[in-house]
C-alpha cells in the first residue's frame, strides 16, 4: 500500500514531539514552577469559574470577582498560554490524522508479524502506543480545561471575537476524557491487526527474557563459539533483543485497549507473563501509571458474549501483583547480573581487539539496549509505590548495590564505540557494497517475476549499494560523510508494499529477502547514524528525570563495597550527557539543566574526594595507633606484670601488645582497615580514568579536587597533632611530633600509587605554609630581633602553637623553681619530683627534632618569641650592672682572692637577670 512507510514515519516523529510538549505542560502546571496566575488569590474565583460549564464557555464570567484583574492582565496571560493552547490544537489534529492513518493502514495490510515484516510491525505498534500514551498523558494534566477556556476567553478580550478552534479542542478533550471507554472504541477497527502483531511477539519476548536460553545460545557472548568470533552478528534473536523493552510496552498498552484479542493464541499467557515483569507502565519519561490498576479498571468494564474476561480479572491481576514484587523483580535482578558479566567481558575484549567492533556491533547494540532498559526499569520502580500485597515490600532489599557498575560499563562501551567509529563505518561500507549487495541481488533475481511494483524500488536500493566506495574511509584524514536515509526509507517502502493485501509477492513468501533487507537497513545505520544509535540503544540521559534517585545511588556507591567505589566517576559522565535532554520545543530548559548538572558535578567531586580524605585520615590514625604500641613506656608494662607486689592503679588502661591486631579475634578490625585501603584504591583509580571532563560550560579536573582535599587532610592532622593538651597546656614532644608526621605523610603517599598526583610536592607545600611567615623571610627581613609582630593565618597551626608554647617555656616555665640548665646534658632539666619535665622539650635530641620539624623559618619564629622576653628584661639587667659596676670590676680582677665580702655588697637579684641570657645561649 503506497504511503504506509511515510505515514508511519512522519506521524511517529510528530507524536514524539507532542509527547515532549505535553510532558513540559504537565511539569509546568503540576510542578513547583506552577504559573503565578494559577495561584494568584485575585484570580482564584475566575480560574475556578472558567471550566464549570465545559465544553461550553461561561457566559457570566464578567460578574465573577476578580474578572477586572483577569482582563487587565490579558496581554500577558495570552502570551503565556498561547504555546500551551497550540499544543492542544496540534494534538487534536494529530489524533485525527493518526486515527485515520491507523484505520487505512490496517485495511491495507495483509498481515502483521514481527518475524515476517519487522519494520512495518515496529512502526505500526510504535504509532499505536504513541497514540495511546498521548491521550493518557493529556488526561493526566489536571488543568487542561482551565488552559483552553482561559485562552479562549483571553482571545475574546484581545480580539473581540470568539476563538475559532475552541469548540474542536473542547470536543476533543471531552471525547477522550475517559480513555478506558473511548480508546477501545477508537482502536476497534485496528484490534485484529494489533492482536496479530502482539501474538507474533510471544516467542521472541519469551526467549529474550529466558536467561538460560540467552546464556546457552551465547547471544551476548563472543567467545562461546571461537570459530565464529570474526563473523558478523546477525542472529534474528539478537535483532529482537534490540526491541525487547519496546515489545513489553507494545504488549501492555496494546492488550489494555484491545481486550477482545486476549481470547486468541495464548494471549492470556503472554499478558500474564508481562504483568509479572513490572508494576509501573511508562507513559513518557518519568511519568508512569500503575499497570495492574489500569488493567483492573479496563477489564472490570469489559463485556463480551464469547469471552468472560471479568472472571479471570481478579485472579490474573492479583497474581501478577504478587509476582511483580517477587519473581518479576527477581528476574530483573538476575538479568542485571547477566548484563554486568556480559558487558564486562565485551568491554575487555573490545579494548584489546577493537577490530571486533565491526562484525559484532549488532551484538553490542543488543547488550547496551538491554542494559539501558534494565537501568531505566530499576530507577522507574525503586522510586515508586509498589502494589499492595500480603508480603511487606522491603525497599532496601529491592535496591541493587551494583547498579553503579552497570552504569559504568554502558558509559565505557559508548566511549569505545565513539573512539573506534571509523573502524565500524569502514567495515559496514565494505559490507553494504559487498555481501549485502550480492545477497540482495541474488534474492531479487529469484523473485523478479513476482516482485511487482516493489521491483523498481529494490533496484534503486541495489544501485545505491553498488555505488558505495568501500575505501572511502581508508585514509585517516578522510572527511567524507554519508547519508543513507533514502536507502532505508526505500526498503521501508518495499516491506510495506510486500505487506499490502494487493502484493504479488508477500513477506511470508520472501522471508530471506525481507531478512536481508532488514540487515541492510541496520547495517546502513552503522555508517551514518552511530550517534543516533547510541542515543537510541545506550544513552542514559533519561536518568535526568530520576536525578534524586541517582544522587542517592551515588552516595551509597562511594561508601558501599566491594567494588562500587571503582565506578563512581561514571556518574560524572551521566551529568555530561544530561544537557542533551533539551529539545527544540523548550530550548530554555538547557539554561536550567546545564547549571544544575554543574552543581551536581561539584557536589559529586566534593563527596568523592571527601570520602578519600576521610578514609586516609582513618588509615593514618590507625597506623599511628599501631606505632604507639612501640612507645618506650609501654615496654615497662610486661616487666611490671612480673613483679608480684606491684599493683596498678584502679583506672589503669592496659597498653596494647605490639602485633596483637593480627590475632584471629581482631580479624574484623583488620578487615575494616583492608576495606578502607581498597576503597581508597577504587576511588582514586576511578579518577585516574580521565584527566578532565566537560559538563555543560565547565571543565572539571577530579585530581585537582583530590589534591585540595588531601591538603585539607594534612592541615587537619597537623592541627590535631600540635594543639596543646587542654588539661596540661603542653604540646607533644618534638620527637613524637616528628614521628607522627613522618608516619602520617607516608600513609598519604599511598595515594601516589593509584592516581597521578605528586604527594611529596603537596606535603612540602602544606608544611611550608605552616612554618613560613613574611616577617621572617628575606623580603621583609627581621633576623634575630624581637621587633615587629608575627601574624599567623587562621589555617596555620604548627608554628602558631609551637612558637607560642616555646615562648611561654622561656618566659614562664623556666622561672619555676627546680628547673635549671645542665651544661653537661646541654639541656634544661627538672628535678625528679616535678610533674613537668623540661628535658622532654629542651634537650639536644628534642631541639634537633624541633629544628627538623619547623626548619629555618620556624627556628627564627621561635627565637623571636624567646627574644621578646629577653628584650623586655634587658633594661633591668643593664641597671643592675650599672649599680654594681665597681664591685663587679673588683671581682673580675681579684677572682682568685676572697671576694665573699664583695658579693655581699652586690645589690639586686643578679641571678634572675642572668638566666635568660643562659637560656638564649
Amino acid at each position: 500500500m503506497a504511503g504506509i512507510a511515510e505515514r508511519l514515519t512522519i506521524l511517529s516523529e510528530l507524536g514524539e514531539g507532542l509527547l515532549i510538549r505535553f510532558y513540559n505542560i504537565k511539569v509546568k502546571y503540576d510542578g513547583v514552577s506552577r504559573p503565578a496566575y494559577m495561584s494568584d488569590p485575585a484570580l482564584a474565583k475566575v480560574i475556578g469559574a472558567l471550566p464549570k460549564k465545559f465544553p461550553d464557555l461561561p457566559t457570566d464570567l464578567e460578574k465573577v470577582p476578580g474578572y477586572d484583574v483577569f482582563a487587565s492582565k490579558a496581554p500577558q496571560l495570552y502570551a503565556e498560554l498561547e504555546s500551551d493552547y497550540d499544543a492542544f490544537l496540534d494534538a487534536h489534529e494529530w489524533v485525527r490524522l493518526t486515527e485515520k492513518a491507523l484505520t487505512d493502514i490496517t485495511q491495507g495490510l495483509s498481515g502483521l508479524q514481527i518475524g515476517e515484516s519487522p519494520l512495518v510491525t515496529q512502526g505500526y505498534m510504535e504509532l499505536v502506543v504513541k497514540f495511546i500514551q498521548l491521550n493518557i498523558l493529556i488526561t493526566m494534566i489536571n488543568d487542561r480545561r482551565v488552559i483552553v477556556t482561559a485562552f479562549a476567553r483571553l482571545s475574546f478580550i484581545m480580539r473581540n471575537k470568539s476563538e475559532p478552534n475552541f469548540e474542536r479542542i473542547a470536543q476533543f478533550l471531552t471525547r477522550y476524557a475517559f480513555p478506558f471507554v473511548k480508546l477501545p472504541e477508537i482502536l476497534k477497527p485496528c484490534s485484529k491487526r494489533i492482536g496479530q502483531a502482539l501474538s507474533s511477539l510471544m516467542m521472541p519476548y519469551m526467549k529474550t527474557n529466558d536467561l538460560q536460553y540467552l546464556r546457552k545460545e551465547g547471544l551476548l557472548n563472543i567467545t562461546l563459539n571461537p570459530d565464529k568470533i570474526a563473523l558478523p552478528a546477525q542472529d534474528p534473536m539478537q535483532l529482537n533483543l534490540l526491541v525487547r523493552d519496546k515489545m513489553l510496552q507494545w504488549i501492555l498498552w496494546g492488550f489494555l485497549f484491545c481486550a477482545d484479542e486476549l481470547e486468541h493464541n495464548d494471549a492470556l499467557v503472554l499478558i500474564r507473563v508481562c504483568l509479572t515483569h513490572c508494576w509501573r507502565l511508562t507513559v513518557f519519561r518519568d511519568v508512569t501509571v500503575s499497570v495492574h490498576a489500569f488493567y483492573d479498571m479496563a477489564w472490570k468494564g469489559y463485556k463480551s458474549k464469547t469471552f468472560k474476561l471479568a472472571k479471570e480479572r481478579k485472579i490474573i491481576v492479583d497474581a501478577a501483583n504478587s509476582s511483580a514484587l517477587g519473581d518479576g523483580a527477581g528476574l530483573h535482578h538476575s538479568y542485571r547480573i547477566f548484563l554486568r558479566q556480559s558487558l564486562s567481558s565485551l568491554l575487555m575484549l573490545f579494548k584489546d581487539f577493537p577490530g571486533l567492533l565491526g562484525p559484532k556491533i549488532t551484538l553490542l547494540w543488543s547488550g547496551l539496549a538491554q542494559a539501558k532498559a534494565e537501568i531505566l526499569w530499576y530507577y522507574r520502580h525503586i522510586g515508586s509505590e509498589p502494589p499492595k500485597t500480603k508480603d511487606k515490600f522491603m525497599r532496601e532489599n529491592f535496591r541493587d548495590r551494583n547498579i553503579s557498575e552497570l552504569l559504568y560499563l554502558v558509559n565505557q562501551l559508548i566511549q569505545l564505540v565513539r573512539q573506534h567509529q571509523r573502524v565500524i563505518q569502514s567495515y559496514y561500507l565494505e559490507y553494504l557494497n559487498g555481501a549485502d549487495c550480492k545477497d540482495l541481488q541474488k534474492h531479487m533475481s529469484k523473485a523478479s517475476s513476482s516482485i511487482g511494483d516493489a521491483g523498481p524500488i529494490i533496484q534503486d536500493v541495489l544501485r545505491e549499494l553498488s555505488n558505495i566506495n568501500p575505501q572511502a574511509l581508508a585514509s585517516a584524514d578522510s572527511t567524507q560523510t554519508f547519508d543513507f536515509t533514502g536507502l532505508r526509507l526505500n526498503w521501508y517502502r518495499v516491506e510495506a508494499k510486500m505487506s499490502a493485501t494487493a502484493a504479488n509477492l508477500t513477506v511470508s513468501q520472501a522471508k530471506e529477502l525481507v531478512h536481508r533487507g532488514r540487515l541492510i537497513y541496520l547495517h546502513s545505520r552503522n555508517v551514518d547514524q552511530l550517534e543516533e544509535q547510541i542515543e537510541e540503544y545506550a544513552s542514559l540521559k533519561m536518568l535526568w528525570y530520576f536525578r534524586d534517585l541517582l544522587v542517592d545511588s551515588f552516595e551509597k556507591a562511594i561508601n558501599d563495597g566491594p567494588c562500587n567505589p571503582l565506578y563512581t566517576t561514571g556518574y560524572l559522565h551521566l551529568l555530561a550527557e544530561f544537557p542533551e535532554n533539551t529539545t527544540p520545543f523548550l530550548p530554555e530548559e538547557k539554561e536550567f539543566i546545564g547549571p544544575e548538572c554543574v552543581q551536581m558535578a561539584q557536589s559529586f567531586l566534593d563527596k568523592i574526594t571527601q570520602r578519600v580524605a576521610q578514609i586516609m585520615m582513618e588509615i593514618g590514625t590507625q597506623y599511628l595507633t599501631f606505632n604507639d604500641q612501640l612507645k618506650p613506656e609501654n615496654a615497662a608494662y610486661p616487666l611490671l606484670l612480673r613483679q608480684k607486689d606491684y599493683k596498678f592503679e584502679k583506672n589503669f588502661v592496659h597498653p596494647a601488645t605490639p602485633g596483637e591486631e593480627t590475632q584471629h579475634k581482631a580479624r574484623p578490625d583488620m578487615e575494616q582497615l583492608r576495606l578502607r585501603e581498597r576503597n581508597v584504591y577504587q576511588l582514586c583509580t576511578s579518577m585516574q580514568d580521565f584527566v578532565d571532563i566537560a559538563i555543560y560550560d565547565h571543565k572539571f579536573i577530579p585530581r585537582e579536587y583530590l589534591r585540595d582535599k588531601l591538603a585539607s587532610v594534612l592541615r587537619s592532622f597537623i592541627k590535631q597533632a600540635v594543639v596543646p593538651d587542654t588539661a596540661t597546656g603542653n604540646i607533644q614532644r618534638p620527637s613524637i611530633l616528628e614521628t607522627q608526621f613522618n608516619m602520617f605523610f607516608s600513609t598519604i603517599k599511598l595515594v601516589e600509587n593509584y592516581v597521578d598526583i605528586d604527594i611529596g610536592d603537596l606535603i612540602s607545600e602544606v608544611c611550608l605554609k605552616q612554618i613560613h611567615n613574611k616577617a621572617v623571610s628575606e623580603v621583609n627581613k627581621i633576623d634575630w630581633t624581637a621587633e615587629g609582630e608575627i601574624t599567623w593565618g587562621n589555617d596555620v597551626y604548627l608554628m602558631k602553637c609551637v612558637s607560642k608554647w616555646y615562648g611561654e617555656f622561656v618566659s614562664k616555665k623556666l622561672q619555676i623553681p627546680g628547673i635549671s640548665y645542665s651544661a653537661n646534658r646541654r639541656a634544661f632539666i627538672s628535678r625528679a619530683a616535678m610533674p613537668f619535665k623540661a628535658e622532654d622539650y629542651a634537650d639536644l635530641a628534642e631541639l634537633s627534632a624541633l629544628c627538623r620539624l619547623v626548619g629555618p623559618y620556624g627556628v627564627k619564629a621561635i627565637d623571636r618569641e624567646a627574644m621578646k622576653f629577653i628584650v623586655e628584661n634587658i633594661a633591668g639587667i643593664k641597671g643592675v650592672l650599672k649599680t654594681n659596676k665597681q664591685h663587679l670590676e673588683f671581682i673580675a680582677q681579684n677572682y682568685h682572692k676572697d671576694v665573699a665580702s664583695q658579693i655581699k655588697n652586690l645589690k639586686g637579684d643578679l641571678f634572675f637577670f642572668f638566666f635568660p641570657h643562659s637560656c638564649h645561649k
